[in-house]
């Protein structure tokens, strides 16, 4: 059951009492209400601080961002690996229409899809697997 408080507003009531701190978002599991804290904080109410100054990966972590129905997005990352292969990040706008960049055989690959068709960019050149830090902006524009 839920609240509605405008059109666009929907509250779960089991989030209601429960208040997420720090920009924290709730949601219900079966367990009940969940806070889900925003990168930096943890804690049932994301109360406490992390001092996290580098986002660390794991073998099986990555990025993941749902991006408006938009005509462009940029995203900018800064990023050390070692691993010769792995998802940086994925984006999508539709089932068609996405981005994604990962590391193959330790070179840099960005795919992307208009919903027409897909088109992919490698470097060929150097290797970004070498532990040194590596800037990568990734520009999504269809508004040309």
């Amino acid at each position: 059951m839920t609240n509605f408080f405008s059109e666009t507003t929907i509250i779960p009531i089991q989030c209601f009492n429960t208040t997420c701190l720090n920009e924290g978002k709730c949601y219900v599991t079966k367990e009940g209400p969940k806070c889900v804290c925003k990168f930096g904080w943890e804690g049932l109410l994301c109360e406490e601080m992390i001092n996290i100054k580098v986002v660390a990966f794991t073998g099986s972590s990555y990025l993941i961002h749902s991006l408006s129905n938009a005509t462009s997005t940029i995203i900018a990352l800064k990023l050390r690996t070692l691993a010769p292969n792995g998802l940086l990040f994925y984006a999508q706008i539709t089932t068609n229409m996405y981005m994604h960049m990962y590391v193959q055989d330790g070179y840099l690959k960005f795919q992307f899809s208009c919903g027409i068709q897909m088109m992919l960019f490698s470097e060929t050149k150097y290797r970004i697997n070498t532990g040194y830090e590596t800037s990568v902006l990734a520009t999504y524009d269809f508004s040309l």
